[in-house]
């Protein structure tokens, strides 16, 4: 009788001790990988900063435009090619040309900085779909600056776009740091969108975007003409601007890198700034005369964080502006229109998508949320210590129990 009493005794202490071992490591040593979107975007071309871990480590320039390959950096075009002869020369914001028809609706992609919190959570029906990622929750896990987000609000050239096919005020995840299974930026840390960076490790910073034109035939490749601003104290600015004053607020043109030489697009008082003001992200809607700013263009652009025309409004860095020739600059869209707008939220790169309803948009290429468990290496080390202890803990505690049952 004492027997049986002290197996079932012995057996519901393994139970005890085993289950809460087995969720403890479960829960400590495993990744949870988000799934690639349903239909995942390219990665555009791209820039980091100047203090970005890739650049300080000298991988790639913040002067050089990258595209990612095998999962890394890689220069696609060298500064040289821009006539960016300076290793401390950086490119604050680029676009290619970006023709779109009045009335034709828009989503904004952008990117964000290291500093940016954001201010909404994932939008409820998004979360419905799995679509669980966005700038907030990506801020959370000190990630989000090697990102791109989709805005679930619709635009027009004229603004923000308000119908059922628009939801305002938020966005979501589309290209990570880390290969989710889709496209990537190879950032550092090279984290998946579910996990946090705990050590705060140094981040890569996507400083500007470009999507690159579709190729024409087998294996062509389409000639980039390039807009792109620099941060006002790279040393070459001064020779390729024909602004009389240096600023960051110039954008600058290049019809074949690597063939044709850089000149001036727009002048920073031409867009209706100063020249202290500094452009972080654009959208270059060019339909003139291709490389001159004249009748029936328009620039879409964020400022970097200090820009005077941002006044005092401490989230004002994550608003995007209108510039069109020959009328006055005016807020594009309101930074809560993205779910960004907190003290320090500052957009620097900006890309647009074709797009006819926002949220379906936002399911077709966000990130997914449901995880695909892995066992790491020491998750595996610490699963089988801890059975070995728990083991061990039993048989010492019912070692007694058992010299009785066999006398």
């Amino acid at each position: 009788m004492n027997t049986t009493r002290d197996l079932y005794a012995r057996k519901r202490d393994l139970r005890r001790l085993y289950l809460p071992a087995v969720v403890l490591v479960c829960s400590c040593a495993t990744v949870a990988l988000a799934a690639k979107p349903r239909d995942p975007l390219p990665t555009p071309l791209y820039t980091f900063d100047s203090e970005s871990p890739a650049v300080q480590g000298a991988v790639v320039g913040s002067n050089d435009v990258l595209a990612v390959d095998q999962s890394a950096p890689s220069v696609f075009i060298p500064g040289t090619d821009l006539d960016l002869l300076l290793p401390e020369d950086v490119i604050d914001a680029l676009s290619a040309n970006r023709l779109i028809a009045p009335g034709e609706t828009f989503v904004l992609l952008f990117s964000v900085d290291r500093n940016t919190i954001g201010t909404a959570p994932p939008d409820a029906e998004l979360l419905a779909a799995d679509v669980v990622f966005n700038a907030l929750n990506q801020a959370d896990r000190n990630q989000a600056a090697g990102d791109q987000c989709l805005s679930t609000t619709l635009f027009t050239l004229s603004g923000p776009f308000r119908d059922r096919a628009s939801r305002a005020n938020n966005n979501t995840l589309i290209v990570n740091n880390y290969n989710e299974g889709g496209t990537e930026f190879g950032a550092s840390p090279y984290i998946p969108a579910a996990e946090s960076n705990p050590m705060r490790a140094a981040l890569d910073n996507v400083n500007s975007t470009a999507t690159q034109p579709e190729p024409q035939g087998a294996g062509a490749r389409q000639p980039l003409g390039l807009y792109f601003s620099l941060t006002a104290l790279s040393p070459s600015l001064g020779a390729l601007s024909s602004c009389g004053e240096i600023s960051g607020a110039t954008i600058l043109y290049n019809a074949t890198p690597g063939v044709d030489a850089t000149g001036t697009y727009a002048c920073f008082d031409q867009l209706g700034l100063t020249a202290t003001d500094e452009i972080d992200g654009m959208i270059v809607i060019d339909v003139g005369i291709v490389g001159t700013y004249d009748a029936g263009d328009q620039v879409l652009f964020s400022l970097a964080p200090g820009s005077p025309f941002l006044g005092s409004d401490p989230g004002a860095a994550a608003n995007v502006y209108s510039a069109r020739f020959g009328e006055s600059t005016v807020v594009f869209a309101p930074a809560d229109a993205m779910g960004l707008g907190a003290a320090g939220d500052n957009i620097d790169a900006l890309e647009l998508l074709p797009c006819a309803n926002a949220i379906d948009c936002a399911i077709l290429h966000g990130i997914q949320g449901h995880s695909i468990p892995t066992l790491s290496g020491w998750g595996l080390l610490m699963m089988v210590a801890l059975l070995l202890a728990a083991g061990i803990v039993v048989l010492r505690r019912h070692r007694p129990g058992v010299a009785r049952a066999t006398r």
